[in-house]
């Protein structure tokens, strides 16, 4: 890993130098950071500039258009997986007009009174943020793909499935998310004019967890996790369910992609060693 915070800075100016440096080489480097670098990252000061509601109500609006232009663009590939063109056009035509989603508050969440305190003891300033919540299942899987939550970083937001997140009994692990899509805003703020540049390159080297951005995203969650008790083994088996979620069994996957399932987990374990200590 890249030890991109070594040394500190104690006045506004200087810091910001300082930051400004660490955005130049992430972009050039994008190498996972440590969880002493993660913490370093999240203290610096941040614009904490969000997008408002109308904002995200014209993303949310624009969304059938944006995945049909993706489609087009992506029209050998998606036909070399054996979907439909057709078929994925038509299930775009029936959410042109949709109106099952709310934005609100990241504060307002049924169950934000759990990880408040967390995020304020690691200096994220979350007043502002808002969060699209999306009450239906279709619609979810069209746009969103199969991850219960996501961020954007245009407009730099975080999307909730709404039966997962407003659930009255959701468990510890599926409220980290929210956690984790907290690390990727914070770490959009952090890049600042940067964030749509570093994204782009990061599809370009098909990149995903071994990457900084991740790194931030997944070890702040981790560090939530153990903030409430969970033990390192916990997390372990937390992490392993993700990537056989993500993947699928070994049995359906060829070669290549068990060497990246295993190099995917192997990268998590580490963030998970690097939260509790080796």
């Amino acid at each position: 890993m890249v030890n991109m915070f070594e040394g500190g800075q104690s006045l506004e100016g200087e810091q910001k130098n300082e930051s400004e440096l660490r955005r130049e080489e992430i972009l050039l480097n994008d190498e996972p950071l440590s969880f002493e670098e993660v913490q370093k990252l999240v203290h610096f000061e941040r614009l904490n500039t969000w997008p408002s509601e109308e904002k995200l109500r014209e993303y949310l609006n624009g969304k059938p258009e944006e995945t049909r232009r993706d489609i087009v663009a992506h029209k050998a590939e998606i036909e070399e997986q054996g979907s439909n063109i057709d078929d994925m056009h038509k299930n775009i035509e029936r959410f042109v007009v949709f109106k099952r989603f709310e934005v609100k508050e990241l504060g307002s969440l049924k169950h934000w009174g759990k990880i408040k305190n967390y995020l304020e003891n690691n200096n994220i300033n979350s007043d502002g943020i808002k969060v699209v919540v999306i009450d239906n299942e279709e619609y979810w899987k069209t746009f969103f793909g199969s991850n219960n939550s996501k961020s954007e970083v245009e407009p730099k937001t975080i999307i909730l499935k709404k039966k997962i997140f407003e659930s009255e009994n959701i468990d510890d692990e599926n409220l980290s998310w929210i956690v984790h899509e907290v690390g990727h805003v914070a770490f959009y703020d952090f890049l600042d004019d940067k964030a749509s540049e570093y994204i782009s390159k990061v599809h370009e080297r098909k990149k995903y967890i071994r990457t900084a951005m991740e790194s931030v995203a997944f070890q702040m969650q981790i560090g939530y996790l153990k903030s409430i008790g969970k033990t390192k083994e916990a997390c372990w088996a937390f992490m392993k369910l993700y990537i056989e979620e993500s993947f699928g069994l070994d049995e359906s996957l060829d070669d290549t992609q068990k060497a990246l399932k295993q190099n995917e987990l192997e990268q998590l374990m580490q963030y998970v060693n690097n939260v509790f200590g080796q």
